[in-house]
Protein backbone atom coordinates (compact mmCIF):
# COMPACT_ATOMS: atom_id res chain seq x y z
CA UNK A 1 0.00 0.00 0.00
CA UNK A 2 2.64 2.41 0.74
CA UNK A 3 4.60 1.83 -2.83
CA UNK A 4 0.87 2.43 -4.74
CA UNK A 5 0.41 5.35 -2.23
CA UNK A 6 3.87 6.80 -3.25
CA UNK A 7 3.35 5.82 -6.76
CA UNK A 8 0.04 7.60 -6.71
CA UNK A 9 1.57 10.92 -5.55
CA UNK A 10 4.89 11.13 -7.68
CA UNK A 11 1.61 10.52 -10.45
CA UNK A 12 -0.19 13.68 -9.31
CA UNK A 13 3.02 15.87 -8.80
CA UNK A 14 3.73 15.17 -12.48
CA UNK A 15 0.23 15.81 -13.81
CA UNK A 16 0.25 19.01 -11.87
CA UNK A 17 3.53 20.27 -13.24
CA UNK A 18 2.48 18.99 -16.57
CA UNK A 19 -0.99 21.53 -15.82
CA UNK A 20 1.41 24.17 -14.90
CA UNK A 21 3.38 24.52 -17.48
CA UNK A 22 0.59 23.55 -19.93
CA UNK A 23 -1.30 26.22 -18.90
CA UNK A 24 2.51 28.47 -18.94
CA UNK A 25 3.24 27.09 -22.29
CA UNK A 26 -0.67 28.60 -23.68
CA UNK A 27 -0.12 31.84 -22.20
CA UNK A 28 3.33 32.50 -23.43
CA UNK A 29 2.02 31.96 -26.79
CA UNK A 30 -0.63 34.18 -26.50
CA UNK A 31 0.98 36.67 -24.97
CA UNK A 32 3.35 36.30 -28.26
CA UNK A 33 0.67 36.44 -30.26
CA UNK A 34 -0.84 39.64 -29.04
CA UNK A 35 2.71 40.97 -29.53
CA UNK A 36 2.60 39.66 -33.06
CA UNK A 37 -0.49 41.20 -33.00
CA UNK A 38 0.59 44.63 -31.82
CA UNK A 39 3.76 44.57 -34.03
CA UNK A 40 1.84 44.28 -37.50
CA UNK A 41 -0.94 47.27 -35.99
CA UNK A 42 2.64 49.57 -35.39
CA UNK A 43 3.91 48.31 -39.21
CA UNK A 44 0.35 49.00 -40.53
CA UNK A 45 0.15 52.60 -38.82
CA UNK A 46 3.69 53.08 -40.38
CA UNK A 47 2.35 52.14 -43.93
CA UNK A 48 -0.73 54.46 -43.33
CA UNK A 49 1.57 57.25 -42.83
CA UNK A 50 3.87 56.52 -45.88
CA UNK A 51 0.44 55.83 -47.88
CA UNK A 52 -0.90 58.97 -46.57
CA UNK A 53 2.34 60.83 -47.87
CA UNK A 54 1.50 60.10 -50.99
CA UNK A 55 -1.13 62.09 -51.10
CA UNK A 56 1.49 65.26 -50.73
CA UNK A 57 1.86 65.30 -54.71
CA UNK A 58 -1.37 65.69 -55.53
CA UNK A 59 -2.06 69.57 -56.74
CA UNK A 60 -6.03 69.39 -56.08
CA UNK A 61 -5.48 67.85 -52.49
CA UNK A 62 -5.06 70.49 -49.51
CA UNK A 63 -6.80 68.22 -46.50
CA UNK A 64 -8.06 64.48 -46.39
CA UNK A 65 -9.72 62.50 -44.10
CA UNK A 66 -9.80 58.85 -44.58
CA UNK A 67 -11.95 57.32 -41.62
CA UNK A 68 -11.44 53.70 -42.51
CA UNK A 69 -7.54 53.56 -42.32
CA UNK A 70 -7.96 56.66 -39.39
CA UNK A 71 -5.61 58.84 -41.25
CA UNK A 72 -5.34 62.35 -42.12
CA UNK A 73 -3.77 64.62 -44.71
CA UNK A 74 -2.98 67.78 -44.60
CA UNK A 75 -0.87 70.41 -47.13
CA UNK A 76 -0.59 74.06 -46.81
CA UNK A 77 1.38 76.72 -48.33
CA UNK A 78 4.81 78.15 -46.34
CA UNK A 79 6.07 80.85 -47.85
CA UNK A 80 7.00 79.93 -51.05
CA UNK A 81 7.56 76.42 -49.79
CA UNK A 82 4.51 73.86 -48.43
CA UNK A 83 4.18 72.02 -44.91
CA UNK A 84 2.36 68.90 -45.39
CA UNK A 85 1.19 66.99 -42.51
CA UNK A 86 -0.27 63.53 -42.02
CA UNK A 87 -0.99 61.67 -39.15
CA UNK A 88 -2.72 58.27 -38.60
CA UNK A 89 -4.01 55.93 -35.89
CA UNK A 90 -4.61 52.15 -34.63
CA UNK A 91 -6.86 50.81 -32.08
CA UNK A 92 -4.31 48.11 -29.64
CA UNK A 93 -5.56 45.90 -26.88
CA UNK A 94 -3.94 48.76 -24.46
CA UNK A 95 -5.77 51.81 -26.64
CA UNK A 96 -5.43 54.06 -29.51
CA UNK A 97 -1.67 55.15 -30.53
CA UNK A 98 -1.08 57.51 -33.30
CA UNK A 99 1.40 58.46 -35.03
CA UNK A 100 2.46 61.85 -37.33
CA UNK A 101 4.85 63.79 -39.51
CA UNK A 102 5.36 66.70 -41.30
CA UNK A 103 8.09 68.07 -43.53
CA UNK A 104 8.69 70.81 -46.01
CA UNK A 105 8.07 70.14 -49.32
CA UNK A 106 9.33 71.92 -52.61
CA UNK A 107 9.92 71.40 -55.80
CA UNK A 108 12.71 68.99 -57.43
CA UNK A 109 15.05 69.93 -59.44
CA UNK A 110 14.04 69.58 -63.27
CA UNK A 111 16.60 66.92 -64.65
CA UNK A 112 15.72 67.32 -68.12
CA UNK A 113 17.10 70.41 -67.83
CA UNK A 114 20.64 71.61 -67.96
CA UNK A 115 19.94 75.60 -67.64
CA UNK A 116 22.77 77.94 -66.74
CA UNK A 117 22.15 80.96 -67.59
CA UNK A 118 19.12 82.30 -69.21
CA UNK A 119 19.19 86.33 -70.37
CA UNK A 120 15.65 87.45 -71.71
CA UNK A 121 16.49 88.66 -75.46
CA UNK A 122 16.46 92.08 -75.17
CA UNK A 123 17.96 92.60 -78.69
CA UNK A 124 21.25 93.21 -76.50
CA UNK A 125 24.42 90.97 -76.65
CA UNK A 126 25.67 89.40 -73.34
CA UNK A 127 29.38 90.35 -72.59
CA UNK A 128 31.50 88.15 -70.44
CA UNK A 129 34.90 90.01 -69.29
CA UNK A 130 37.55 89.20 -66.54
CA UNK A 131 37.41 85.58 -65.10
CA UNK A 132 33.73 84.38 -66.02
CA UNK A 133 33.10 81.06 -65.99
CA UNK A 134 30.06 79.27 -67.02
CA UNK A 135 29.30 75.54 -67.11
CA UNK A 136 26.02 74.47 -68.67
CA UNK A 137 23.17 75.32 -71.09
CA UNK A 138 23.03 79.28 -71.81
CA UNK A 139 19.49 80.54 -73.32
CA UNK A 140 20.95 84.15 -75.02
CA UNK A 141 19.52 87.11 -76.95
CA UNK A 142 20.00 86.93 -80.63
CA UNK A 143 22.39 89.38 -80.64
CA UNK A 144 24.67 86.75 -79.37
CA UNK A 145 27.47 86.61 -76.49
CA UNK A 146 30.81 87.60 -76.69
CA UNK A 147 33.83 88.22 -75.25
CA UNK A 148 34.64 92.08 -74.28
CA UNK A 149 37.10 93.86 -71.40
CA UNK A 150 35.72 96.60 -68.67
CA UNK A 151 37.53 98.46 -66.44
CA UNK A 152 41.24 96.85 -67.95
CA UNK A 153 39.74 92.87 -67.57
CA UNK A 154 39.47 91.47 -70.77
CA UNK A 155 37.72 87.78 -71.07
CA UNK A 156 40.48 85.19 -69.86
CA UNK A 157 38.83 82.35 -70.66
CA UNK A 158 39.34 79.57 -73.76
CA UNK A 159 36.08 79.54 -74.50
CA UNK A 160 32.48 81.37 -73.90
CA UNK A 161 30.77 78.90 -72.27
CA UNK A 162 30.96 74.72 -71.97
CA UNK A 163 26.99 73.99 -72.65
CA UNK A 164 24.42 74.00 -75.14
CA UNK A 165 24.48 77.52 -76.98
CA UNK A 166 20.33 78.28 -77.23
CA UNK A 167 18.27 81.61 -78.25
CA UNK A 168 15.77 83.07 -75.37
CA UNK A 169 12.65 84.73 -75.60
CA UNK A 170 11.56 88.43 -75.18
CA UNK A 171 10.17 87.81 -72.08
CA UNK A 172 11.17 85.80 -68.61
CA UNK A 173 9.80 82.82 -67.49
CA UNK A 174 6.45 82.61 -65.89
CA UNK A 175 6.29 83.25 -61.97
CA UNK A 176 3.53 81.54 -59.94
CA UNK A 177 1.68 85.17 -59.55
CA UNK A 178 -0.46 83.41 -57.33
CA UNK A 179 1.35 81.64 -54.75
CA UNK A 180 2.99 84.90 -54.30
CA UNK A 181 0.04 86.82 -53.84
CA UNK A 182 -0.83 84.26 -50.97
CA UNK A 183 2.20 85.06 -49.58
CA UNK A 184 1.50 88.57 -49.43
CA UNK A 185 -1.32 88.16 -47.93
CA UNK A 186 0.40 87.13 -44.63
CA UNK A 187 0.50 90.65 -43.93
CA UNK A 188 -3.07 90.33 -42.89
CA UNK A 189 -2.69 87.88 -40.11
CA UNK A 190 -3.54 89.08 -36.59
CA UNK A 191 -0.69 89.09 -34.59
CA UNK A 192 -1.15 85.83 -31.49
CA UNK A 193 2.09 86.69 -29.65
CA UNK A 194 4.24 89.46 -28.38
CA UNK A 195 7.99 89.25 -29.01
CA UNK A 196 8.52 90.15 -25.38
CA UNK A 197 6.40 87.10 -24.47
CA UNK A 198 8.44 84.73 -26.24
CA UNK A 199 11.21 82.27 -24.58
CA UNK A 200 14.71 83.27 -25.56
CA UNK A 201 14.28 79.81 -27.38
CA UNK A 202 11.22 78.83 -28.82
CA UNK A 203 10.56 75.47 -30.87
CA UNK A 204 6.93 75.95 -32.13
CA UNK A 205 6.17 72.56 -33.89
CA UNK A 206 4.31 72.89 -37.53
CA UNK A 207 1.21 70.36 -36.40
CA UNK A 208 0.50 73.29 -33.99
CA UNK A 209 -1.63 76.64 -34.76
CA UNK A 210 0.64 79.49 -36.25
CA UNK A 211 2.55 81.49 -34.29
CA UNK A 212 2.28 85.51 -35.22
CA UNK A 213 4.69 88.15 -34.18
CA UNK A 214 4.22 91.70 -35.38
CA UNK A 215 5.12 95.26 -34.51
CA UNK A 216 5.98 98.11 -36.76
CA UNK A 217 10.06 97.99 -36.08
CA UNK A 218 11.01 94.06 -35.26
CA UNK A 219 15.05 93.76 -33.99
CA UNK A 220 16.14 90.02 -33.19
CA UNK A 221 19.10 89.56 -31.02
CA UNK A 222 19.91 86.64 -29.00
CA UNK A 223 16.69 84.64 -29.13
CA UNK A 224 16.96 81.32 -30.64
CA UNK A 225 13.35 80.40 -33.00
CA UNK A 226 12.48 77.61 -34.83
CA UNK A 227 9.55 76.14 -36.49
CA UNK A 228 5.32 77.28 -37.30
CA UNK A 229 6.42 81.22 -36.74
CA UNK A 230 5.36 84.05 -39.09
CA UNK A 231 7.39 87.27 -37.69
CA UNK A 232 5.86 90.67 -39.49
CA UNK A 233 6.94 93.87 -39.75
CA UNK A 234 5.00 97.17 -40.96
CA UNK A 235 8.10 98.87 -41.39
CA UNK A 236 11.18 96.99 -40.89
CA UNK A 237 12.86 93.76 -39.46
CA UNK A 238 16.84 93.71 -38.13
CA UNK A 239 17.99 90.05 -37.65
CA UNK A 240 21.59 90.41 -35.03
CA UNK A 241 23.80 88.22 -35.18
CA UNK A 242 23.14 86.97 -32.16
CA UNK A 243 19.98 85.55 -33.19
CA UNK A 244 19.37 81.98 -34.43
CA UNK A 245 16.16 81.00 -36.86
CA UNK A 246 15.42 77.69 -38.24
CA UNK A 247 12.35 76.94 -40.58
CA UNK A 248 10.84 80.63 -39.65
CA UNK A 249 9.34 83.04 -42.38
CA UNK A 250 9.91 87.25 -42.18
CA UNK A 251 8.04 89.62 -44.15
CA UNK A 252 8.50 93.23 -43.92
CA UNK A 253 9.06 96.30 -46.49
CA UNK A 254 12.68 96.47 -45.26
CA UNK A 255 14.77 93.96 -43.94
CA UNK A 256 18.26 93.77 -42.73
CA UNK A 257 19.93 90.33 -42.14
CA UNK A 258 23.66 91.42 -39.89
CA UNK A 259 27.17 90.36 -40.38
CA UNK A 260 27.95 87.19 -39.31
CA UNK A 261 24.41 85.67 -38.91
CA UNK A 262 23.91 82.02 -39.48
CA UNK A 263 20.39 80.66 -40.20
CA UNK A 264 18.00 78.90 -42.59
CA UNK A 265 14.83 80.64 -42.88
CA UNK A 266 12.27 82.74 -45.42
CA UNK A 267 12.48 86.57 -45.82
CA UNK A 268 10.63 88.14 -47.64
CA UNK A 269 10.71 91.78 -48.33
CA UNK A 270 8.69 94.47 -50.61
CA UNK A 271 10.97 97.68 -50.72
CA UNK A 272 14.37 96.50 -49.61
CA UNK A 273 16.85 93.83 -48.23
CA UNK A 274 20.47 93.69 -47.58
CA UNK A 275 22.62 90.75 -46.31
CA UNK A 276 25.53 92.01 -44.77
CA UNK A 277 28.80 90.87 -45.54
CA UNK A 278 29.71 86.91 -44.12
CA UNK A 279 26.41 86.24 -43.23
CA UNK A 280 25.10 82.95 -43.90
CA UNK A 281 21.62 81.22 -44.75
CA UNK A 282 22.32 77.42 -44.88
CA UNK A 283 19.41 75.10 -47.39
CA UNK A 284 16.54 75.68 -47.37
CA UNK A 285 16.93 79.10 -47.12
CA UNK A 286 14.75 81.67 -49.69
CA UNK A 287 15.28 85.11 -49.98
CA UNK A 288 13.22 87.66 -52.28
CA UNK A 289 12.10 91.29 -53.28
CA UNK A 290 8.77 91.57 -54.34
CA UNK A 291 7.23 94.48 -55.84
CA UNK A 292 3.80 94.85 -55.64
CA UNK A 293 2.66 98.81 -55.11
CA UNK A 294 1.98 100.93 -58.06
CA UNK A 295 5.08 103.38 -57.81
CA UNK A 296 8.13 104.22 -59.59
CA UNK A 297 10.30 103.10 -56.77
CA UNK A 298 12.69 100.08 -57.99
CA UNK A 299 13.99 98.61 -54.60
CA UNK A 300 16.65 96.50 -54.57
CA UNK A 301 18.20 93.57 -52.88
CA UNK A 302 21.65 92.91 -51.89
CA UNK A 303 24.15 90.38 -50.66
CA UNK A 304 27.68 92.03 -49.62
CA UNK A 305 30.91 90.18 -49.86
CA UNK A 306 31.24 86.66 -48.35
CA UNK A 307 27.76 86.08 -48.09
CA UNK A 308 26.40 82.34 -48.67
CA UNK A 309 23.24 81.57 -49.53
CA UNK A 310 21.76 77.77 -49.73
CA UNK A 311 18.41 77.67 -52.01
CA UNK A 312 16.90 80.58 -53.74
CA UNK A 313 17.44 84.28 -54.01
CA UNK A 314 14.54 86.43 -56.47
CA UNK A 315 13.05 89.17 -57.03
CA UNK A 316 9.58 89.91 -58.70
CA UNK A 317 7.72 92.68 -60.14
CA UNK A 318 4.18 91.91 -59.58
CA UNK A 319 1.39 93.12 -62.59
CA UNK A 320 0.26 95.74 -60.07
CA UNK A 321 3.83 97.71 -59.95
CA UNK A 322 6.20 99.60 -62.08
CA UNK A 323 9.44 100.08 -61.46
CA UNK A 324 11.93 96.68 -62.28
CA UNK A 325 13.84 95.54 -58.96
CA UNK A 326 17.58 95.40 -58.65
CA UNK A 327 19.53 92.94 -57.17
CA UNK A 328 23.39 93.52 -56.57
CA UNK A 329 25.34 90.55 -55.96
CA UNK A 330 29.42 91.29 -54.84
CA UNK A 331 32.36 89.37 -55.19
CA UNK A 332 33.24 86.55 -53.02
CA UNK A 333 29.66 85.78 -52.31
CA UNK A 334 27.71 82.14 -52.80
CA UNK A 335 24.22 81.30 -54.02
CA UNK A 336 24.01 77.71 -54.09
CA UNK A 337 20.62 77.02 -55.51
CA UNK A 338 19.40 79.56 -57.84
CA UNK A 339 18.81 83.38 -58.55
CA UNK A 340 15.52 84.57 -60.84
CA UNK A 341 16.53 88.44 -61.17
CA UNK A 342 12.89 90.03 -62.61
CA UNK A 343 15.05 93.14 -63.28
CA UNK A 344 18.45 94.26 -63.49
CA UNK A 345 21.44 92.01 -61.73
CA UNK A 346 24.36 93.27 -60.95
CA UNK A 347 26.57 90.08 -60.54
CA UNK A 348 29.97 89.79 -59.49
CA UNK A 349 29.89 86.24 -56.92
CA UNK A 350 29.44 82.40 -57.77
CA UNK A 351 26.38 80.68 -58.35
CA UNK A 352 26.45 76.95 -57.92
CA UNK A 353 22.71 76.28 -59.93
CA UNK A 354 21.33 78.37 -62.46
CA UNK A 355 20.31 82.12 -62.79
CA UNK A 356 17.89 83.87 -64.67
CA UNK A 357 17.67 87.84 -65.33
CA UNK A 358 16.01 90.12 -67.66
CA UNK A 359 19.59 91.78 -68.08
CA UNK A 360 22.59 92.62 -66.39
CA UNK A 361 24.26 95.81 -65.63
CA UNK A 362 27.63 97.10 -64.35
CA UNK A 363 28.96 100.13 -62.79
CA UNK A 364 32.62 100.75 -63.18
CA UNK A 365 34.63 103.29 -62.87
CA UNK A 366 31.61 105.72 -62.54
CA UNK A 367 30.04 104.17 -66.19
CA UNK A 368 27.24 101.69 -66.78
CA UNK A 369 27.83 98.82 -69.04
CA UNK A 370 24.61 97.05 -70.06
CA UNK A 371 24.61 93.02 -70.16
CA UNK A 372 28.37 93.10 -69.39
CA UNK A 373 29.42 89.73 -66.75
CA UNK A 374 32.63 90.88 -64.85
CA UNK A 375 34.50 87.61 -62.80
CA UNK A 376 31.32 85.44 -62.47
CA UNK A 377 31.28 81.89 -61.98
CA UNK A 378 28.21 80.18 -62.89
CA UNK A 379 28.41 76.49 -62.77
CA UNK A 380 25.41 73.85 -63.07
CA UNK A 381 27.11 71.36 -62.93
CA UNK A 382 27.81 72.14 -58.69
CA UNK A 383 24.12 71.82 -58.45
CA UNK A 384 22.83 68.54 -56.18
CA UNK A 385 20.80 66.43 -57.75
CA UNK A 386 19.08 66.00 -54.49
CA UNK A 387 18.26 70.01 -54.50
CA UNK A 388 14.83 70.65 -53.74
CA UNK A 389 14.06 74.55 -53.96
CA UNK A 390 10.95 76.60 -53.83
CA UNK A 391 7.36 76.80 -56.08
CA UNK A 392 8.61 79.91 -57.61
CA UNK A 393 7.91 79.04 -61.15
CA UNK A 394 4.20 79.07 -63.10
CA UNK A 395 4.48 75.24 -64.04
CA UNK A 396 3.37 71.95 -63.16
CA UNK A 397 6.29 70.47 -61.52
CA UNK A 398 7.38 67.43 -59.50
CA UNK A 399 6.98 67.71 -55.28
CA UNK A 400 10.09 66.99 -53.12
CA UNK A 401 10.83 66.78 -49.26
CA UNK A 402 13.22 69.65 -48.86
CA UNK A 403 13.30 68.23 -44.60
CA UNK A 404 11.62 67.10 -42.16
CA UNK A 405 10.17 69.08 -39.57
CA UNK A 406 8.10 66.91 -37.01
Amino acid sequence: MRLQASALFYALLMATLIAVLSVGLIALAQHFQALQQQQLRQLELVRNIYSGMAFWGQDEIDEIQLEEEQLFVAKQAWGLFQIGRVKAEQTFSFGTRSLQKAAILGEKVDKSSYTALYVQDNRKPVVLCGNTRIKGDVYRPKSGIKKGAVDGQAFSGTQLFIGKDRISENRMPALDTVLIEQLLALQKQKANQKLTDLAQELEHSFQEPLLVVQQKHLRLRKRALKGHILLLATDSITVEASAQLEDVILLAPFIRLKSGLKGSFQAYATEQMVVEERAILSYPSCIGLIKHRADQRQGYLELQSGVRIGGQVFSCLLPTSRGFPVIRIEANSMVEGSIFSDGPLQMEGKVHGNLYTRNFVLRKGGRNYYNYILNTVIDRTQLSKAYTGPFLKDRKAEYGIVKWVD
